[in-house]
């Protein structure tokens, strides 16, 4: 039965090879992914030659803010898209499908302007705030919209099951652009500041949105638009589902945001800008080690919806565990191959930049324990556990910023890493008893396919 009550139809379990597909697609964007990592290092080396230690302290400080900002901005509509239109194109209600993505878009844009608005007042009210960081936050309040929209836009094209299509325009084609506008300015001499590298990445970023905006809406079935004109009543009810599961996942996700964001927003309250542009590329080269799970987690959420929907717990099992092998796998590699070429990359943004490795090399640590354990956070989401999830994302907050508070002032960046390792490793096995109690599923890399107790309880 689907979650309205009409009958399957009989045959081959919609579900069947749901691994396999999974880890197939994972390939592609696996690659895509990587195209766009490679492209944004390539990227920061060139800002953190040309800006200087402070000057790429100041974008890096002010990226940070906007990357947080933004998630407040979605209000969980990302995460929410994930669920609600994937189920919807699984189940071919369309009506549902067109008024989710109108309800969702519109509450994104409206909550992003008067976000960014509220927040560049308050960065000019502040008396603390150094004048060469002010334009560059005002700058990064413009780029709040821009980059909201644009992330539910991906969220939006992984639920159509187009996620490389998706990832390609927001990783892939924004980067370029943006690497090619900072080489145009430079080369006819204007040269790059702090507030004009924010500025062009603003540009990139409309560009992006438009266009993948014009991508999807080929994509998503015309019928949705007759479909909705009659089925307003209908579409009442469900604006009440959106408005109360989107809520949950918008304080998760906040959590999840903020537990990776404090350690540079806490280093540069606590030590200074400097330190924290210095933390930001080695927690960026960090990043790279949760490519493969990031991967795996864009082609996995939307089938956790499908396969939650059409009751394939087994194939749920199955690809979980698949996925987190992957990511381990991926992980480890990386990690391995940081601890020999470390430095050397570091140093590629400066000789200052070196020092970054032991951060490195713990926050490596943090990420492989992440991987192993799976899609523990997007498995309770996408199977009606998002209370729970949140519960657990809160505690990790919570242990993160006091041992943010208690390592950084004698430690700086190492403190940093190191509360930020110590808090994703507690969440992420935490997160991973949950599922095992609540959905009688393994998720983890060392887990024994088809071992899993009967799903679905709790």
């Amino acid at each position: 039965m689907s979650r309205h009550g009409t009958s399957l139809p009989e045959g081959p379990s919609p579900g069947a090879g749901a691994g396999r597909r999974l880890l197939s697609g994972a390939l592609a964007v696996l690659a895509i992914e990587g195209l766009g990592l490679a492209l944004t290092l390539g990227i920061q080396v060139l800002l953190a030659r040309w800006l200087g230690t402070g000057g790429f302290g100041l974008f890096a400080y002010a990226t940070s803010w906007l990357l947080t900002l933004t998630v407040v901005a979605k209000g969980g509509a990302e995460i929410a898209s994930l669920r609600f239109v994937a189920a919807y194109s699984t189940t071919g209600e369309a009506a549902q499908l067109r008024g989710f993505l109108v309800w969702s878009l519109r509450r994104t844009a409206l909550g992003a302007l008067a976000l960014s608005a509220v927040t560049a007042a308050v960065a000019w009210a502040l008396p603390g705030v150094a004048p060469s960081l002010l334009p560059v936050l005002w700058v990064a309040c413009c780029a709040l919209p821009v980059d909201s929209l644009l992330e539910v836009l991906v969220a939006v094209g992984k639920g159509l099951g187009r996620s490389p299509l998706a990832q390609a325009v927001a990783q892939v084609a924004r980067r370029v652009l943006f690497g090619g506008l900072l080489l145009v300015a430079v080369w006819v001499g204007w040269g790059v500041s702090a507030s004009g590298a924010m500025g062009l990445y603003l540009v990139s970023g409309a560009v992006a949105l438009v266009a993948l905006g014009a991508l999807l809406r080929r994509i998503v079935p015309p019928a949705a638009e007759t479909a909705l004109a009659g089925e307003t009543t209908a579409l009442g009810g469900e604006t009440q589902v959106w408005r109360s599961t989107t809520g949950t996942l918008f304080l998760f996700v906040l959590a999840v945001a903020l537990i990776q964001r404090l350690d540079t927003l806490f280093l540069g309250m606590l030590r200074d800008t400097t330190e924290a542009g210095l933390y930001s590329v080695a927690s960026r080269l960090a990043g790279l080690a949760l490519l493969g799970q990031a991967a795996i987690n864009s082609l996995l959420a939307p089938e956790l919806s499908r396969l939650a929907t059409l009751g394939e717990h087994r194939e749920l099992e199955r690809a979980a565990i698949r996925g987190s092998r992957l990511a381990a796998v991926w992980s480890l590699a990386l990690g391995l191959g940081f601890d020999l070429v470390g430095p050397r990359l570091l140093g590629l943004f400066g000789p200052e930049f070196v020092a970054g490795q032991p951060a490195l090399l713990i926050l490596l640590g943090g990420a492989l324990v992440n991987a192993a354990c799976g899609s523990v956070g997007h498995l309770l989401n996408m199977t009606g556990h998002s209370a729970t999830a949140l519960r657990w994302a809160l505690a990790a907050l919570g242990l993160a910023a006091l041992l943010h508070l208690l390592l950084i002032p004698p430690l700086g960046h190492l403190g940093a890493a190191t509360a930020t390792a110590l808090a994703t490793t507690f969440w992420n096995l935490a997160l991973l008893r949950r599922v095992r109690a609540l959905l009688g599923v393994r998720s983890a890399a060392w887990s024994w396919e088809g071992a899993s107790r009967a799903a679905g309880r709790g």
